[in-house]
């Protein structure tokens, strides 16, 4: 007993610190290390918890929060099997300002009690059946989670006896139900959507009723109460009963980057269609085609949506070259996005009601990338990375004499797809690494790793990569090595030449975390452009240079500008070492007043 005091004592001295503010609000985190203390993973007073927490002064009232438990003395998350199967908690914020919450105590890891209770879902599908979107009479309405593996198990059936009185005075009864049995740990908080069936229609909840981290998830709180709980009633996709516009929309897509890149190849099949709320991001519904001209890579369709007036439509761009590719989750450049985490694109339907209406939307570069910000050749790349005194999260030191070090990341390829990172250690369907990602000793008995590696076209510029152990342990059944790095997240690195022979990354150490700027149209000011005072007649430029950007000159601010061609990266060699990788250097002659600038067409 005293040893559970002891651990929740911990947690709760944590949750005091870890207080946050966050739209007025006073959050307090719980979480019980009892099964840590007894099993040697965690030792109150010399080890620490932390939880993380996502916007959590930003947030507005009401609103959703998301948080893990960390735990210092072996670099693990609580990700529990089935505390949302490796997804974050959740909580909801107070919906006044001023307001306190005291998250409820959970165990690290739902390492401890498990429950298993009744839990009643509810959905009303008014708006739905009133837009076409739901045929009771061909599909079926689910709630699939983290529950359930995101299956089929829980089917919902009308109950008429639930009427719900709508706008205008309107009453439906279009409510679904279904009450099942739902494992999980205590107080954690599973996820689940409600989705239809057949087409794969998958609702898009309000933001204020999703759980971060780009999957726009409801969620609840597993509590021990044996009677179950009976979660409220909701509209699908947060929309209720309301009158319907019907719009022809448009779409357009081009490829051109993709297929230079020798990442989309309409000639091997490969196939590209838009998904979104319009069709609950289905996939196969509504594939997009190429016209020879003016653009044969341009590819479009037109979507029939009947949907409420004035409904915020998202949608992205995904292609399928043996694997589902979608656009970036990052900002867009020439749509409306939608914003954290997601970034999917957005529109409004017109809202004209009574007849259909055309709507066209301009056609965007799929992901807003041009070809120049990827690989379009192979290049061969030398990683290197310290290891003198690394230490695994799990706590194993390194054994040069008996482990293995790997690499692994964008540029893996793995089963022929660009992109693909290779499978990690998995005890349940071993697999063997690439050995060309295996990192070499060099020269032995420094602790210095290296490789060069052939990086093909198709690959990022800046792409992300992480290193590995494969720990030699009697009985290994592993042959892959182990995603071990104490940090969190990925490396990101620049291949700013491509010119000359292999392009060497800057040298990492074990454990630590770094990404290099990369001058884009998201980021303007990554270039580093610098202009040194003059010196023996001529003027010192230096910059982060990458292909596809190259340096203009001029004689002053209005220009005339002169493209300096030679300094884009596909050419350009000259330069000196850097944490950023290779700073690119010249001497300019010092004659006259002259201006510099780094672009990226």
């Amino acid at each position: 007993m005293n040893r559970n005091l002891n651990s929740l004592a911990a947690a709760l001295l944590l949750g005091a610190a870890a207080a946050a503010q966050a739209a007025s609000s006073i959050v307090t985190f719980q979480v019980d290390m009892s099964v840590q203390v007894g099993n040697g993973t965690f030792v109150p007073g010399v080890n620490h918890v932390s939880a993380g927490t996502v916007n959590d002064t930003t947030n507005p009232n009401g609103d959703v929060e998301t948080y893990k438990f960390y735990n210092s003395r072996n670099g693990q998350w609580d990700d529990g099997a089935v505390n949302n199967s490796g997804k974050n908690r959740a909580g909801r914020l107070p919906s006044t300002s001023g307001g306190k919450v005291v998250l409820p105590v959970v165990f690290f890891g739902d390492a401890g009690p498990q429950v298993n209770n009744p839990i009643t879902f509810q959905v009303d599908m008014a708006q739905q059946i009133n837009t076409g979107a739901f045929d009771p009479n061909v599909h079926s309405v689910y709630a699939r989670g983290t529950f359930n593996g995101w299956g089929l198990s829980f089917l919902l059936v009308n109950d008429p006896s639930i009427l719900r009185t709508n706008i205008g005075g309107l009453v439906t009864s279009n409510v679904y139900v279904g009450t099942y049995d739902v494992p999980s740990g205590t107080n954690s908080s599973p996820q689940f959507k409600y989705a239809l069936d057949p087409g794969g229609s998958w609702e898009n909840p309000a933001s204020t009723n999703q759980v971060g981290g780009g999957n726009g998830n409801r969620f609840f709180v597993q509590t021990g109460d044996l009677a179950g709980q009976v979660l409220p009633v909701v509209d699908f996709n947060d929309t209720p009963y309301s009158a319907v516009v019907t719009n022809d929309v448009t779409f357009q897509v081009d490829m051109s980057a993709q297929i230079a890149a020798g990442r989309f190849n309409p000639d091997a099949g490969h196939t590209v269609e838009v998904r979104g709320s319009f069709n609950g991001w289905g996939a196969g519904t509504c594939l997009l085609t190429n016209n020879p001209a003016p653009n044969a890579n341009l590819y479009s369709t037109v979507v029939r949506i009947i949907d409420s007036k004035g409904t915020l439509e998202s949608y992205k761009f995904e292609y399928n070259n043996m694997a589902a590719n979608y656009e970036s989750s990052r900002p867009k450049l020439t749509t409306p996005d939608d914003g954290p985490n997601n970034y999917n694109r957005i529109f409004n339907l017109t809202t004209t009601l009574g007849h259909p209406v055309s709507t066209v939307l301009a056609p965007v570069l799929f992901s807003d990338a041009q070809a120049t910000d990827y690989l379009l050749t192979d290049v061969l790349v030398t990683f290197t990375v310290n290891m003198n005194g690394a230490v695994g999260s799990e706590g194993h030191v390194f054994d040069p004499t008996a482990d293995t070090l790997w690499v692994n990341g964008e540029f893996a390829n793995y089963n022929g797809q660009v992109g693909g990172w290779y499978p990690w250690q998995n005890p349940t369907a071993p697999e063997p690494a690439p050995p060309q990602y295996q990192m070499i000793e060099n020269p032995p008995g420094s602790g210095i790793y290296s490789n060069t590696i052939t990086v093909p076209k198709g690959t990022p510029l800046a792409f992300a990569y992480v290193y590995g152990m494969d720990i030699a342990i009697s009985n290994n059944i592993f042959v892959a090595p182990y995603p071990d790095e104490p940090h969190i997240g990925d490396r990101h690195r620049v291949v700013r030449s491509t010119a000359g022979g292999p392009y060497a990354l800057t040298p990492d150490v074990w454990g630590y975390t770094y990404s290099e700027p990369l001058f884009s149209p998201y980021a303007k000011d990554a270039g580093f452009l610098t202009i040194g005072p003059v010196s023996g007649g001529s003027t010192p430029v230096s910059w982060l240079g990458r292909p596809g950007a190259h340096l203009q000159s001029a004689p002053g601010l209005r220009g005339p500008w002169t493209d300096h061609a030679n300094t884009d990266g596909a050419t350009w060699t000259a330069g000196i070492a850097s944490t950023n990788g290779l700073l690119s250097v010249t001497n300019w002659p010092a004659t006259g007043q002259t201006h510099f600038r780094l672009v990226k067409p």
